[in-house]
């Protein structure tokens, strides 16, 4: 369980990080904050699966072959999903496949290494994914908020102010204002 939720949190961490300059498809849904909530639930998950699997003599086949079908229904619902959000399976597909890459290779790792200081060490990284979830999930590829002088041309110019009009049938002169 240990070994899901440490793999899991790193992956959060790469898959934000990653997810920065893909175009989401809506930036309320799908930001850095549900990617990294996305790739623990993964790293949980999978960790679960591990344990299940880890007496048996072929669990490392068993578990990659779960992996890759994961990954699969991961890729078929992104797909399906592109009908109603567009650009839905460029921003889902890159940053599945590094969390399911990225899981499937670390928890094998970290279930026969025994983590440091036990539940302390995996605290820590799940609080570090979900500050970096949290801290990132305002940035990434929305409008720079940057004020930027159209190019010449671009604008109209201005009526004088002798010639706009403030009531819709009547016209205001300089001589009028005094």
């Amino acid at each position: 369980m240990r070994a899901g939720i440490a793999a899991g949190s790193i992956s959060a961490v790469v898959a934000a990080i990653v997810s920065l300059p893909l175009r989401s498809p809506d930036d309320i849904l799908l930001n850095s904050a549900t990617v990294v909530m996305g790739a623990l639930l993964t790293g949980f998950s999978a960790g679960v699966v591990w344990r299940f699997l880890a007496g048996n003599s072929r669990a490392i086949l068993i578990f990659a072959i779960l992996g890759v079908a994961a990954f699969a229904i991961t890729a078929v619902v992104s797909l399906a999903a592109e009908t109603q959000l567009d650009h839905f399976a460029a921003f889902v597909l890159p940053l599945g496949g590094i969390v399911f890459l990225l899981t499937g290779l670390q928890i094998p790792l970290f279930h026969r290494i025994a983590i440091p200081a036990g539940w302390w060490t995996v605290s820590a990284a799940l609080a570090i994914a979900l500050a970096v979830g949290a801290g990132l999930a305002g940035q990434g590829d929305g409008k720079t908020g940057k004020l930027v002088i159209p190019p010449r041309g671009a604008v109209a110019p201005a009526e004088p102010m002798a010639e706009r009009s403030l009531l819709p049938d009547r016209r205001l002169s300089v001589r009028e204002n005094f």
